[in-house]
């Protein structure tokens, strides 16, 4: 038994020294040799190597013992590197593969490199390999290290996002724009497929991408100006435009792709900046009351707001697109458009304004250049401004008025006592010559009358303004007004129906008895002088809320013009001698003052009807 054990245990000292000798022998020759043996740990730090990778790369032993072998790669390489060591680690050998390396001194050298995986406990635990340099190898080095070195540099400086991905997605380049865009260094997303969750943090809108992606490297489609949104290292949220390809090998097998982006968020924000300016823009056209329109020089309509489609009452898919032809008259059309074109021709806009249909507008042209500097389209604005005109017309006469009462007063008293003095004259002399000269004293008085008349008249203008509202009723006040009319004038051949109904309301008695007295006097007085059938009647209609009194005559009836100047003060179409003028300017006066309405329908030879709307309440 202890033979045997004798025996065995010098068997085991043969073989470890066999085996001893057999690993000197291995490490005389490896370290010996002129490839380098390499050896490294599934982190890719170097465990072992001989020393030709010293003489191979100029770094002793112990200068790369224990660093990963990342450090030593050229940077335009390290892609490539990246990516072999991830097949090896993945059961793959290389065989043959060439790149360069950082020699010590600084310079850049090619080498050569065979590699294989070593398992252990089935699972691959170190790489070994061996490394030769091939500079020596007529493969015009010079030529192609220039070139790369051209392309590197090409790459760097490029202004856009360039990158490479390898067939599996993994980044294989990334250039110093797409750092300065992601926020990422290449050391950060070199050699695997990280990035894509960084810069597409939410899963379904990254699988979208992801899905573009693939289909580029598989070679089944191209892009171009295709745009995602990425998030930033620091959290920005950036817009990029890509042009993308897909790269195939010399048999035409997919390698990868390369893309090239544009950071575009500063023009997407601008051109979101612009839309919400125009939306703004349109916002205020349409709010507006003046009607706007925009067209080219031949009329074709470009856009319109909702004003001008109101007043033409059409939608907007009716007239933009159309011609103004169908929207105006020939003659308005000729007119619009030579003006359009002098804008055109002048580069400078044009007022104007004109009256359509009883109406008074504003007009405005405003050139508009295209990109050229050419007068394309001109844009109109047209507001109404009747009744802009009507209050100042009103107004001025209203400041008249105010200077006329200012002078009635001083001019009445100077007036009323010789005119006194006529009429007692005219009745004293009336009185002694009973039989000869009565027709003329009558004519005397007559005249002394309406000159009273109208001297009453102005003198009450400088209290127009005042306004005491109390409890009246509407027909109380049309009555007195009727026997007024009836006392002061001749009705011979007029038929006055006064059918008012009772309607209790605020307001001023007497101002509201001179209103319905000028009123229903120009009825009267609307008559044909040989006519004999002239009628004028009263009617009322009443609401809640106000109160509407027609005066209505089959009289002469009204031109455009006369209605139009009718309520303007000291307008008159009664003989010098027979009228002021300023009925119907004191008519209407009053009924604003009461916040009431006065209007007119007339038409020549259909009579004329006057409405007067009054409030009911105290307002």
């Amino acid at each position: 038994m202890t033979e045997k054990k004798i025996a065995g245990a010098e068997s085991a000292r043969k073989q470890m020294r066999e085996l001893q000798e057999s690993e000197a022998r291995f490490r005389n020759i490896v370290e010996r040799s002129f490839q380098g043996v390499f050896e490294m740990d599934r982190r890719g730090r170097f465990t072992y190597v001989s020393p030709s990778v010293a003489q191979i790369t100029g770094f002793h032993g112990s200068e790369v013992l224990g660093k990963s072998f990342r450090e030593f790669i050229h940077p335009s390489d390290l892609p490539l590197l990246v990516k072999t060591y991830i097949n090896l680690m993945r059961g793959k050998e290389v065989q043959g593969l060439q790149y360069r390396i950082r020699k010590k001194e600084g310079s850049a050298d090619y080498v050569e490199i065979n590699a294989f995986p070593v398992y252990e406990d089935e699972k691959v635990q170190k790489i070994q390999g061996v490394i030769r340099s091939i500079s020596d190898k007529s493969i015009h080095k010079g030529d192609i290290h220039r070139f790369s070195s051209l392309m590197d540099t090409a790459m760097d400086r490029a202004n856009v996002w360039i990158d490479v991905l390898d067939a599996e997605g993994n980044v294989m380049a990334w250039n110093r724009a797409a750092e300065e865009i992601s926020g990422y260094h290449r050391e950060e997303v070199v050699g695997h497929n990280w990035i894509w969750k960084w810069l597409y943090p939410e899963p379904q809108y990254r699988k979208s991408v992801l899905q573009t992606a693939s289909a580029i490297i598989k070679k089944e489609k191209e892009v171009s100006n295709f745009e995602t949104v990425i998030r930033t290292k620091d959290g920005q949220r950036k817009t990029i435009s890509w042009h993308s390809c897909g790269l195939t090998d010399r048999d035409g097998r997919p390698t990868g792709s390369i893309a090239i982006g544009r950071d575009v968020t500063a023009q997407k924000q601008a051109e979101t900046a612009l839309r919400n300016q125009i939306e703004t823009t349109k916002a205020i056209l349409n709010a507006t009351p003046d009607m706007t329109v925009l067209a080219d020089l031949e009329g074709r309509v470009i856009d319109c707001n909702h004003s001008f489609l109101k007043s033409l009452g059409a939608k907007k898919e009716e007239v933009v697109g159309g011609t103004l032809e169908k929207i105006l008259p020939p003659d308005v059309l000729e007119g619009r458009l030579e003006k359009a074109r002098r804008v055109a021709e002048t580069r400078m806009p044009l007022q104007w304004e004109d009256s359509r249909g009883g109406r008074w507008f504003e007009n405005r042209l405003y050139p508009i250049s295209d990109e050229k500097g050419e007068v394309t389209q001109v844009a109109a604005f047209i507001r109404d401004v009747t009744g802009e005109k009507n209050m100042r017309r009103q107004l001025l006469e209203k400041e008249k008025m105010a200077a006329l009462g200012q002078i009635a007063a001083v001019v009445a008293h100077e007036l009323n006592t010789p005119l006194a003095n006529i009429a007692v004259t005219a009745d004293i002399l009336a009185a002694q010559f009973p039989a000869q000269g009565q027709e003329d004293l009558q004519e005397i008085k007559r005249q002394v009358f309406t000159a009273s008349h109208i001297i009453k008249r102005v003198l009450g203008f400088s209290s127009m303004q005042d306004v005491t509202r109390q409890p009246a009723d509407v027909k109380n006040v049309v009555e007195q007004a009727v026997a007024s009319v009836r006392e002061t004038y001749d009705l011979d051949g007029t038929t006055l129906v006064n059918s008012v109904e009772a309607c209790p309301l605020w307001a001023d008695h007497h101002r509201l008895h001179e209103v319905f007295t000028n009123v229903i006097a120009n009825a009267v007085l609307a008559g044909e002088p040989e006519g004999d059938r002239h009628r004028v009647e009263i009617g009322s209609s009443a609401t809640e809320e106000e109160v509407t009194v027609t005066v209505a005559d089959n009289g002469r009836g009204m031109d455009p013009a006369t209605k139009e100047r009718a309520c303007q003060a000291f307008f008159t179409t009664r003989p010098p001698g027979e009228g002021a003028g300023l009925g119907l300017f004191v008519a209407t006066f009053i009924v604003e003052q009461h916040g009431g309405k006065l209007s007119i329908e007339s038409h020549v030879g259909s009579g004329t009807v006057v409405s007067v709307t009054l409030p009911r309440g105290r307002r």
